[in-house]
């Protein structure tokens, strides 16, 4: 009996031990947009996740009371970066939504991106007013300075417009009886039933058949026909081999097996390779 008493005396010390070398942080998010607390938000410490936002954005998550920094992170949310303070274990956060910046140069993105950036105190005070906040201001700072998109939108209107080039060509010199394979990643029940829908592996870039292990699914076809219009470069191809395909799987709503008919449009994607082998 002694023996076991000890042991509880033990396991109770090392929880105790264990619980002085965490901290834990309290808190609530919200969007930039319209202040509506957000589910889902994962909360970052390093490299591990902490804690997640519930349904009401609120979220409660034990650190090692080391920890100087956190991450929120978000689908359709810009991540936010904070330094924590030592004297505040509660963190309310507005993250900006990442915002629909089609057709806009990424000089203007950054300029509108800027703009929410420094309104953000302004939120939070009015998320406070609203009660969602307990706080008027944020007991943090953030960790990192405004980070301009535009070198990095740049670089990937570079790649995009090297990418339709390197398409073109490649549909321009396809004809019936080549054959093409096409890379594709997949996404279980995205439709509500037991099936995989399938989506394009890349957008842009030179697919190097030498990363096949990172696609969920390859399909090789022959070509049957294609057709252009405007920024549509349709290929339209009868599939040979989707060994590597899930079962059973579609794309654009059509099934994916051997002998049907698969139409896939170049305009902005590539092929993985072509036979006979054409160069660009």
């Amino acid at each position: 009996m002694k023996t076991k008493i000890i042991f509880i005396a033990i396991f109770i010390s090392i929880g105790n031990w264990v619980s002085g070398q965490n901290r834990t942080i309290y808190g609530r998010v919200v969007v930039s947009d319209d202040l509506t607390p957000i589910p889902g938000i994962r909360i970052k410490a390093d490299t591990s996740i902490v804690g997640n936002t519930d349904a009401g954005g609120r979220f409660k998550a034990s650190i090692p009371k080391g920890t100087q920094s956190l991450s929120f992170l978000g689908i359709g949310l810009e991540p936010t970066e904070i330094k924590l303070n030592n004297d505040c274990d509660t963190i309310e956060v507005v993250m900006m939504g990442a915002g629909n910046y089609d057709f806009m140069s990424s000089r203007s993105i950054d300029r509108l991106r800027l703009k929410d950036y420094k309104n953000i105190p302004k939120l939070h005070l009015q998320a406070y007013k609203k009660g969602l906040f307990t706080s008027p201001v944020a007991c943090y700072s953030d960790s990192t300075e405004f980070k301009p998109l535009k070198p990095k939108l740049d670089s990937i209107g570079k790649r995009m417009a090297e990418s339709r080039k390197r398409s073109d060509l490649i549909f321009k010199r396809l004809k019936a009886g080549d054959t093409i394979r096409i890379a594709f990643s997949g996404q279980y029940r995205a439709d509500g039933t037991d099936r995989v829908t399938l989506n394009p592996y890349t957008n842009s870039g030179k697919i190097k058949a030498s990363n096949i292990k990172g696609y969920d699914c390859i399909v090789k076809c022959t070509v049957v026909s294609k057709k252009k219009n405007g920024h549509k470069h349709t290929v339209i191809c009868k599939m040979i081999d989707c060994s590597t395909c899930k079962y059973p799987s579609v794309y654009n709503g059509r099934a994916i097996a051997n002998g049907e008919v698969l139409n896939y449009n170049m305009g902005y994607l590539n092929v993985m390779d072509t036979s006979p082998v054409i160069k660009y």
